[in-house]
């Protein structure tokens, strides 16, 4: 399991003051897609023109998150 750390934004708000359930998942995946950058996936995605799929997301909310504090994305990698 891979574990990133990201920063809330104002982008992340909605109108209720709180980080939007849409801004969680565009958030795990920037997450995702700058680990395939890191790990060097994007090329062998090119080269088996292929692409990554998703087959489970989970979202757990412990708490509510406001801007400037940071969330912990998980990511396994199978």
């Amino acid at each position: 399991m891979i574990y990133k750390k990201r920063r809330i934004t104002p982008d992340n708000i909605d109108c209720n003051q709180h980080v939007s359930e849409s801004s969680y998942y565009k958030i795990a995946i920037d997450v995702l897609q700058g680990l395939h950058q890191e790990l060097g996936l994007n090329d062998l995605f090119a080269i088996e023109q292929t692409a990554p799929i998703v087959f489970s997301s989970n979202i757990e909310f412990f708490r509510e998150v406001f801007v400037d504090e940071e969330v912990t994305i998980a990511v396994v990698l199978c």
